[in-house]
C-alpha cells in the first residue's frame, strides 16, 4: 500500500535499533540480559508521567463517583491489557460488573487469539461506544502503542462526540489519537528489542500505568482501608482466610472473634469492622457506613 511504510516507520514503536541488530546470534543468557536491560528503563519512563497519570486517576474517580464508568478501549496487546485490568478490578475492589469496562477490537475472541484485521475498523470502534451508550459521566481510556490504531481512534472520536471525558495512553510522541483526548499519557520507552513488538516495553509501561490508575481510583473511592482490600468477596477458601486476616488487622481482634463477627455481618469486612470498633450491631454499622458513603475511615470517626 503506497505510503504505508513511511506512515508507520517513523513511529518510535516501529524503530529498528542498531543496538539489537545481531540479537539472533546471541546465546540465551545474553538475549535475556538484553531484554532485562531494556525492561529496567520502563519504570523511569512511567515515573516521568506520574503528574498526568494522577490527573487521569482523579478525573476517572470523579466520573465513577458521579455514577459513570471507566472504559478501556484497545486493540491487540493494548486491548488485552485493558481487559486484564478491568477483570482484576472486580475481585480486588469488590466493584460490580460494568463499572470498569473493557472494549477490544474483534471482541472477546481477540483476547486469546489475535485478530489483527479488526484493528483497522474505525466504524467498529464507534459502534461499540454507541452500544455502551457512552455519556457525559463516563471516562474513556484509549490505549494504543502507536497512537493511531483506527479502531481505538474511531471509539475515541465517538466518545468525544457523546460527551465523555477521555484519555489516550500511547508510546509515541505526537500521536494522532490525542486529537480526541482530554489527557495524554505518552510513555516513550523507545525501540523494542524485537522491532515493533509492542507487547514488550510498551506493553509493560501500559500495564504499569493501568494498574496505577485503577488502583488510585478505587483507593480514592474508599474501597481500600490503609492498604487492605476491604471490599473483598470471600468466594473461595483463600479469600475467606484473607477476609478474616484483614478484619483482624484492622480491629486487633483474634481470628476466631473476627470470623464470628464476619458471619454476623454477612462477610462484609467494613460492616464487621464498624461492629467491632464501634461496638454496635450489624444494622447500625451498615447505617453508619451508608452515611459515610461506604468509606470505612469516615464511618469510624
Amino acid at each position: 500500500m503506497p505510503g504505508t511504510e513511511d506512515k508507520y516507520s517513523r513511529l518510535e514503536t516501529e524503530e529498528i535499533s542498531e543496538k539489537f541488530r545481531r540479537l539472533d546470534t546471541l546465546d540465551t543468557l545474553s538475549i535475556l540480559r538484553t531484554i532485562n536491560e531494556e525492561d529496567r528503563k520502563v519504570p523511569d519512563v512511567v515515573a516521568c508521567a506520574l503528574p498526568v497519570i494522577a490527573n487521569v486517576a482523579d478525573a476517572a474517580a470523579a466520573c465513577i463517583g458521579a455514577g459513570g464508568r471507566l472504559v478501556y478501549v484497545g486493540a491487540g496487546t493494548a486491548g488485552r491489557l485493558g481487559f486484564l485490568d478491568a477483570a482484576e478490578c472486580i475481585p480486588t475492589f469488590g466493584i460490580p460488573e460494568g463499572i470498569v469496562v473493557s472494549v477490544i477490537a474483534g471482541g472477546v475472541r481477540s483476547i486469546t487469539r489475535a485478530r489483527e484485521k479488526a484493528e483497522d475498523c474505525v466504524s467498529c470502534g464507534a459502534r461499540r461506544m454507541d452500544v455502551l451508550k457512552i455519556g457525559k459521566r463516563d471516562f474513556v481510556m484509549g490505549i494504543a502503542a502507536s497512537g493511531k490504531a483506527p479502531f481505538v481512534m474511531g471509539a475515541m472520536r465517538r466518545a468525544k462526540e457523546r460527551g465523555a471525558t477521555s484519555a489516550a495512553l500511547v508510546n509515541v510522541s505526537n500521536p494522532e489519537i490525542s486529537e480526541f483526548a482530554d489527557y495524554l499519557i505518552a510513555l516513550l520507552v523507545g525501540p523494542e528489542v524485537i522491532a515493533g513488538s509492542s507487547r514488550m516495553k510498551a506493553g509493560m509501561a501500559e500495564k504499569l500505568a493501568l494498574n496505577m490508575i485503577s488502583t488510585a481510583v478505587f483507593v480514592k473511592l474508599g474501597r481500600v482501608y490503609d492498604n487492605m482490600m476491604v471490599e473483598l468477596k470471600p468466594y473461595n477458601e483463600k479469600m475467606r482466610e484473607r477476609t478474616v486476616l484483614i478484619l483482624s488487622r484492622i480491629t486487633g481482634t483474634g481470628r476466631d472473634r473476627a470470623a464470628e463477627v464476619l458471619e454476623e455481618a454477612g462477610w462484609n469486612i467494613k460492616t464487621a469492622a464498624v461492629m467491632i470498633l464501634k461496638n454496635v450491631k450489624a444494622a447500625e454499622a451498615a447505617a453508619l457506613l451508608s452515611v459515610a458513603k461506604g468509606n470505612l475511615r469516615n464511618a469510624l470517626k
